[in-house]
């Protein structure tokens, strides 16, 4: 009687450390690019630009030349073939990056401590100290894109979301904002040409939880076929921009072509 009762209770006992132990090797949940299935019936009344961001992707090894990007002025050019993309939208609520610019001031206060956060954020992956690594989720350290890093290393802060609370009671209490980081910038010299890398994140998020909404990342090569060139031109919307690129941004709708 002892051991036809005791095995069936070792037999759970078993299969639920097993259980665990299968838990905790399986790999974190990666986000996914587009709408986040929370958000997929919602459509944001506003969605407010903010001005760009300066972070290289702590999930990549790659860098940002700061210097070749006031040079080549990327960061206007960029901020135009993003609004481009937004003309005949009307489905799409939005207040432009210049807008913006003009609330908060040039140089924003608060704006420079959103990137600041951002930064600290991407530090904590990188720091040797023992109090700072078991700051960080198992999500976190595990991130594979910019998208993950978001979501599981700067929204569960809780300064990050008092800065967007912040930011919309300035700009028309917004429910939320598009977010855009360059997350690589630099220059490879090879013969006759010099080829610019360049990637790129773009989220819209809740101003109220942080949550990511949609987002998106996007990586390319400028290549400029003369050395002695120092214009660097954005590829075309029809290239990076396109419709694929913006594929279910909320309130986004398919353009109708017409034909003659």
């Amino acid at each position: 009687m002892f051991t036809s009762t005791c095995r069936p209770r070792f037999s759970w006992f078993a299969a639920i450390l097993a259980l665990s132990l299968l838990q905790g090797c399986l790999s974190s949940k990666h986000i996914i690019e587009g709408v986040q299935p929370d958000f997929a019936a919602i459509n944001p009344s506003r969605i407010v630009a903010v001005p760009l961001f300066l972070l290289p992707n702590p999930a990549l090894k790659v860098e940002i030349d700061k210097a070749l990007i006031e040079s080549d002025k990327i960061i206007a050019k960029l901020e135009k073939e993003i609004l481009d993309s937004f003309r005949n939208q009307p489905n799409v609520n939005g207040v432009s990056f210049q807008a913006v610019r003009q609330t908060l001031g040039a140089r924003s206060e608060l704006i420079v401590k959103m990137e600041k956060q951002l930064k600290e954020s991407s530090s904590l992956l990188f720091s040797t100290l023992p109090s700072d690594r078991a700051r960080l989720s198992k999500d976190c350290v595990s991130r594979k894109s910019f998208l993950d890093f978001y979501v599981y290393c700067v929204n569960p802060i809780s300064n990050w979301t008092d800065l967007l609370n912040q930011f919309s009671r300035k700009i028309l209490n917004a429910d939320s904002a598009l977010l855009t980081v360059i997350t690589e910038y630099s220059k490879n010299v090879a013969g006759k040409t010099n080829n610019t890398s360049i990637g790129i994140a773009l989220m819209v998020v809740d101003t109220n939880s942080g949550k990511l909404i949609w987002g998106k990342e996007l990586s390319s090569v400028l290549n400029n076929p003369s050395i002695s060139s120092s214009e660097i031109s954005v590829p075309a919307p029809d290239n990076i921009f396109n419709e694929d690129f913006w594929l279910n941004f909320p309130g986004r709708k398919i353009p109708i072509i017409s034909t003659p």
